[in-house]
């Protein structure tokens, strides 16, 4: 019966070789991957805020000028940085000249180069401007901190609901297309902002996403003229007065074809 198999399998039958092993907690599962996935969310968001957090701190710290992709707020966030360094070393100043008048000595002042100065002033503004942008918990348009609504069991939660009521709102769009109504605001605003980003929306201000949204900027020709004069306005003054001029001369001479 060693050796015969069959003999062996009549006898006592497969249980004795083969038995199934302890089913998994599907419940158990279930919350693992939640969790997993729930951690691995919460640093991806992490993720997202601090690689706009690193840009703003070395736009700022090296004064990044508009075509180098700086901008407005890495500009008004370097003020900040300057005058918060200019009261500490006024105070440093201070303490020093008291103590220079008790000790009488003079020290003898090292003359350092423009590029020195300038790298000692970032070096300076660097750590002020990261403690500045730390205090900073939303960027706009996703660009937060993580908070517990990052999760994704909090997302998984809500989104059947977010997504209900986004085929809800693209019905009602396609209803009002079709019966050839104007465009409402709700619409005019969903529009511009599909067209310009997220990013780009949350980033202006409340005048400039009205004027954003009376431009069509969802129509292509729209679009782009007015990304060119997005591009503009980063210009230095003596380069979008010669496009300006550039344009007129444009102008005039299309008229005068016509």
């Amino acid at each position: 019966m060693r050796y015969n198999q069959e003999a062996y399998m009549r006898k006592y039958g497969s249980d004795v070789m083969w038995a199934n092993a302890p089913k998994t907690d599907t419940l158990m599962v279930i919350i693992l991957l939640l969790a997993t996935g729930s951690l691995i969310s919460w640093f991806v968001q992490k993720s997202h805020w601090q690689k706009v957090a690193d840009k703003l701190i070395k736009a700022a710290a090296e004064d990044w000028g508009s075509n180098q992709g700086g901008t407005p707020e890495s500009k008004a966030l370097r003020e900040r940085a300057l005058k918060i360094l200019t009261d500490k070393e006024l105070e440093e100043a201070s303490a020093n000249g008291e103590v220079a008048a008790t000790d009488g000595k003079k020290k003898k002042k090292i003359k350092l180069t423009g590029t020195e100065k300038r790298k000692g002033q970032e070096d300076s503004l660097r750590p002020i401007i990261t403690e500045l942008v730390e205090e900073m918990e939303d960027f706009g348009a996703g660009y937060h901190k993580p908070t517990w609504r990052d999760l994704l069991i909090v997302k998984a939660a809500f989104f059947p609901m977010s997504f209900t009521m986004g085929i809800i709102w693209n019905a009602k769009y396609m209803v009002r297309r079709l019966q050839k109504l104007e465009l409402s605001e709700d619409e005019r605003e969903v529009l511009t902002r599909r067209a310009v980003g997220e990013v780009n929306w949350a980033s202006c201000g409340e005048e400039e996403q009205k004027d954003m949204i009376t431009r069509d900027l969802w129509v292509s020709e729209n679009m782009i003229a007015w990304e060119e004069g997005q591009e503009v306005k980063q210009w230095n003054s003596v380069d979008r007065k010669r496009y300006l001029r550039m344009k007129k001369k444009e102008t005039k001479k299309g008229g005068k074809e016509e």
